[in-house]
């Protein structure tokens, strides 16, 4: 049924919004997710030298947890095709990625860093998920993944950073306490 599902909006996709210069733009937004790590290394290093060390610390490990679950753990067991594999009528619009399509570590890795940027301000939180779904929905319109990949992909992005984020709370919580204890 999730199949049937996909297909049918990738059908639509292609047959309502293809041209040449959607297919630029969403070929921009594409190679903007490929460098998502350089982007997230930047963020790191410019928080680094800022005095909020925590969330240099929140985009590192969600974006870590992240590549984790999406790129070795859940790609390797769900092993599934590439949508231009699966179905012959669709092609690639970009290379042929060689990886397993489910599910989108673009979409994954774009909502953890967005996710990991939410309450600096609010301009940055609303252009940081624009831009992730902005990624995500490339990935679709270039057939390279289907649209359930990109969902749970998202998905996966905003809880390894909220996780991330709940744990790293806890440790400085464990440290204010400690501290606490030792200056009594």
């Amino acid at each position: 049924m999730i199949t049937q599902i996909d297909l049918q909006i990738m059908e639509w996709i292609q047959n309502h919004l293809q041209s040449e210069m959607m297919t630029f733009i969403m070929k921009f937004f594409t190679h903007v997710g490929d460098l998502m790590l350089l982007w997230a290394i930047l963020l790191i290093i410019y928080f680094l030298f800022k005095k909020d060390k925590m969330r240099s610390k929140k985009i590192f490990f969600s974006l870590l947890l992240t590549f984790i679950i999406s790129e070795i753990i859940l790609k390797n067991i769900v092993k599934r095709p590439r949508p231009f594999v699966e179905n012959k009528h669709l092609q690639s619009l970009i290379h042929d990625p060689t990886s397993y399509s489910f599910p989108s570590s673009h979409s994954a890795t774009s909502f953890a860093v967005a996710s990991s940027l939410t309450k600096i301000k609010p301009w940055v939180t609303i252009g940081s998920y624009v831009l992730a779904a902005c990624i995500a929905f490339s990935r679709v319109y270039l057939n390279v993944h289907h649209p359930s990949d990109i969902l749970i992909g998202a998905l996966i992005g905003i809880c390894a950073s909220k996780f991330i984020d709940y744990v790293l709370k806890k440790i400085d919580l464990n440290k204010s306490k400690k501290s606490e204890e030792i200056n009594l």
